[in-house]
């Protein structure tokens, strides 16, 4: 199903329409007002693949009076969104037949669709722009990645994980040498940060901001740390998310200070680059972190008390004699 949202003060009166759409797969969640919209796109940016946008409506929730004010607003508000990677396309769909004939109108907004003549029209033109929108495929075929990251990780680590798919889709990664394997390396320092934020990491782990992530990685993992004196009772992470942990902090270390001198216990990336002359490494490592992520945002949600997660810290330097 396309998920579209649909901002009209009388949606109410169009079920005719809503049920149209649902039987060409359209699924429409309606709001009255622009301010009720633009609020729903804020938290559940990922939830929706379109928006139809009606000429005359409501700005705010409370307005009794309709005008093409909260046309404005939502217009301006979807285009800004488009900057940080979420593109909705929108539609203008209006039963105020005297806009087909105004050219202040049509200058300001453009093509749209009138109510009672265009609804065939209009669902198959959301239907195809949808299909074709870039950065919508990839948010539909990593939906359950961007919904995580929307609400646990910061922009920068959305755009990142953006950037980085779509690469990978248009198989551009070479292009971007070992940087790419630092950028991976950058968005799981976040992870890290963002168990310390729940007090499942020890404060410690985190130097004036520098996560350490192998201490970090052997503590969520219930090991004694090498360096810190530290360890935590209770093992956070599973043995399959500690091993694709470890991988990644390995695989993109080595990367990120490549240099072709390696040891026993190191990666010499750049040999390797040089004998397969493959993307399929990074690809790895960008799977196996997308695993970690969505591992991540469902763990801090079922263990969110900070005094309870803290409790299983174990500061072993206090305790020697």
């Amino acid at each position: 199903m396309i998920n579209v949202l649909w901002i009209d003060d009388e949606f109410q009166k169009n079920q005719a329409f809503i049920e149209l759409a649902y039987l060409h797969d359209i699924n429409i969640t309606a709001f009255e007002s622009s301010e009720e919209g633009i609020y729903e796109l804020e938290i559940n940016p990922s939830k929706y693949d379109a928006v139809i946008l009606d000429a005359n409506v409501k700005n705010l929730a409370n307005d009794e009076l309709t005008d093409t004010v909260g046309l404005r607003k939502t217009r301006d508000f979807l285009i800004g969104m488009h900057g940080r990677n979420i593109d909705l396309p929108y539609f203008i769909f209006t039963g105020q037949p005297e806009f087909v004939d105004s050219k202040p109108f049509n200058d300001a907004f453009g093509n749209f669709y009138i109510k009672a003549m265009d609804e065939e029209t209009l669902l198959s033109d959301i239907i195809q722009s949808v299909s074709e929108s870039e950065i919508r495929k990839i948010r539909n075929e990593y939906k359950s990645v961007f919904r995580v990251i929307e609400k646990h990780f910061s922009k920068a680590v959305r755009d990142n994980i953006f950037n980085i798919l779509r690469n990978l889709k248009n198989h551009s990664i070479e292009d971007k040498g070992y940087s790419s394997f630092t950028q991976l390396r950058i968005i799981l320092e976040e992870v890290f940060r963002i168990f310390n934020k729940v007090g499942i990491l020890h404060d410690s782990c985190i130097v004036d901001g520098k996560v350490n992530l192998s201490e970090s990685s052997m503590f969520l993992s219930g090991s004694r740390t090498r360096h810190l004196d530290l360890e935590c009772s209770k093992s956070h992470f599973t043995p399959l998310i500690s091993t694709m942990v470890k991988e990644i902090i390995f695989i993109t270390g080595a990367a990120s200070h490549s240099s072709g001198n390696s040891t026993k216990n190191t990666y010499d990336i750049k040999a390797h680059k040089n004998q397969v002359n493959s993307p399929y490494l990074f690809y790895a490592c960008t799977f196996k972190l997308l695993d970690v992520l969505l591992w991540t945002g469902k763990y801090i949600e079922e263990n969110s008390d900070i005094e309870t997660n803290r409790s299983f810290w174990i500061d072993n330097s206090t305790t020697k004699t």
